[in-house]
């Protein structure tokens, strides 16, 4: 019976770790995209000296 009533708690602390899984794959992808756009930014920039 004790044994029974761990499941749902399992099962809720397995949901959280997918939605927290969830969460930081948004960051990742926040981050990813950040990150190209700073090397876009500095490719410009660094272009934009040589072409001077």
């Amino acid at each position: 019976m004790a044994h029974h009533d761990k499941t749902p708690l399992r099962e809720a602390v397995i949901d959280g770790h997918s939605h927290a899984v969830g969460g930081a794959t948004i960051w990742l992808a926040a981050a990813v995209v950040a990150m190209v756009v700073a090397l876009y930014a500095v490719q410009k920039v660094v272009f934009r000296k040589r072409e001077e």
